[in-house]
């Protein structure tokens, strides 16, 4: 069975402002060959296949997502203060 790595990635600094940025990464998924393993193991051709057979159909998005295009965090910023109603 594939194993969890706890990665804790460096605390990175900003202008002064400090944050610690914690992942889960899943050690099956960060090589091809531990991929193959994953895949063997739980007796799947490949990703999408598992995914076919885990997820029902029914609740499955059939066509791309339209994000649009990709905002800066200024921009994120910008657009949630144009679209928010204070009450």
């Amino acid at each position: 069975m594939p194993q969890r790595v706890w990665m804790k990635p460096p605390i990175y600094s900003n202008g002064g402002m400090r944050t610690r940025h914690t992942t889960l990464q899943i050690a099956a998924i960060s090589a091809p060959a531990r991929m193959a393993e994953m895949l063997e193991t739980i007796e799947a051709e490949s990703l999408d296949a598992f995914v076919d057979a885990i997820v029902p159909a029914d609740i499955r998005q059939t066509r791309p997502l339209a994000w649009g295009k990709a905002l800066s965090e200024r921009g994120v910023l910008d657009w949630r203060r144009s679209h928010e109603r204070v009450l």
